[in-house]
């Protein structure tokens, strides 16, 4: 979710559930500019411009086995 304009994507839910809670336990928002360079692979310098209790599930993920390197 974006904090400086109205933009968001996705549900926030990773595990399908659907709930409320899992929306919220996964949001991840930050300004437009750190999420535009996370989408388009620049993982290492929009993570520290990210906030919310979604964020260190997508750090491990995007650490994680195959994880591309941006």
């Amino acid at each position: 979710m974006a904090t400086d304009c109205d933009w968001t994507a996705g549900t926030g839910d990773a595990a399908g559930s659907g709930t409320a809670a899992a929306t919220s336990a996964t949001t991840v928002e930050g300004p437009v500019s750190a999420l535009l360079l996370l989408v388009t692979g620049r993982d290492t310098a929009a993570l520290p411009l990210l906030s919310g209790p979604g964020l260190p599930a997508l750090a491990e993920r995007l650490a994680g086995p195959g994880a591309r390197r941006a």
